[in-house]
């Protein structure tokens, strides 16, 4: 009986656990998309001081996706000045937790050009990793960066 018990409990913390993180994962998701309503100029919720602050909340507490959010935000100038640079910061922030269109959204940058600075090295090596990780779209652009031989 104390066998089952024991068990039992295991069981019901191990379950507790995994509802916890799924009910978070829940609550995160429902925040960036608001977030991304937020950013939209044409939208009822348009609110972009609250939606890059929740971005940054969300990245500062390490959320890859959120992390990535902030790269677009800031390398495409939404609803702030563009700044590539902090752009990058996020974007490698995010595809070193493991995000990998974060390696894909650096690979556009560096195959179209930084400010006036192009990096085809770069490019193929972040749409490779981005490819590698997962992300389908990546092994597309790594091909045709190769056969127009950019960087090749």
């Amino acid at each position: 009986m104390k066998k089952i018990t024991q068990k039992t409990v295991l069981l019901l913390l191990i379950m507790g656990s995994i509802y916890s993180r799924a009910q978070s994962s829940r609550e995160v998701q429902s925040a960036l998309y608001k977030a991304q309503l937020q950013l939209k100029e044409n939208s009822k919720n348009y609110n972009p001081t609250e939606a890059i602050a929740t971005y940054k909340l969300l990245a500062e507490k390490g959320n890859a996706q959120a992390m990535n959010g902030l790269g677009l935000i800031y390398s495409k100038g939404l609803s702030i000045p563009v700044n590539e640079t902090e752009g990058i910061k996020w974007f490698m922030k995010s595809a070193e937790s493991g995000y990998a269109k974060a390696w894909y959204n650096l690979a556009l940058l560096y195959r179209d050009g930084i400010g006036e600075i192009k990096d085809p090295n770069k490019a193929i090596y972040c749409f490779e990793k981005a490819a590698k990780a997962g992300y389908s779209i990546a092994w597309q652009k790594w091909a045709e960066v190769y056969k127009d031989g950019e960087g090749v």
